[in-house]
């Protein structure tokens, strides 16, 4: 009977770390999904004027894609683009586009990829992220980063910048 019971003890113990290393394996990708979705959303950005007639003749406070380096696998990356939508106009007016600037960083000792809008609070919006480096960068066309992540896996991701006015 001891026999049984221990047999079964090892059998829980062995199923209960072999969840464990799932969910964290499952948590890992549901956490490289996220940023890499939310850098080819919001990188993709850089340089759209909006959709109104008054477009073309819009122009950014300074360039619309900055990278800046702070070490040899961290760079911080800055996007500007006009906001024509979610944004509160004035009385009578219906349509108002605002300039808005995003900054991506990695902030290495919580491993959090980071936000910044517009200058506010560095906020951490993805778990689990060591290093945000970019690769290659196409002006007007797109640029490649490479992501770390916790687990010392790597992925480059392509993002094209999707707008042609820039």
């Amino acid at each position: 009977m001891i026999v049984i019971l221990a047999a079964l003890g090892g059998l829980f113990a062995t199923t209960v770390r072999a969840n464990r290393t799932n969910t964290l394996a499952s948590e890992g990708q549901q956490n490289a999904e996220a940023a890499i979705q939310l850098l080819k959303t919001e990188l993709g950005l850089a340089g759209y004027r909006g959709t109104d007639p008054a477009a073309n003749s819009r122009t950014f406070s300074s360039s619309t894609l900055v990278v800046t380096p702070e070490t040899s696998t961290l760079n911080r990356v800055t996007v500007r683009f006009f906001e024509d939508r979610y944004v509160a106009c004035p009385s009578g007016q219906t349509y108002c586009p605002t300039e808005r600037m995003l900054t991506f960083g990695v902030n290495t000792s919580t491993k959090e990829l980071t936000r910044q809008q517009d200058g506010g609070l560095n906020r951490a919006v993805v778990e689990g992220v060591t290093g945000l480096k970019v690769m290659d960068y196409l002006p007007g066309r797109g640029l490649t980063v490479r992501l770390t992540f916790a687990d010392e896996t790597t992925k480059n991701v392509a993002i094209a910048l999707n707008n042609p006015q820039q």
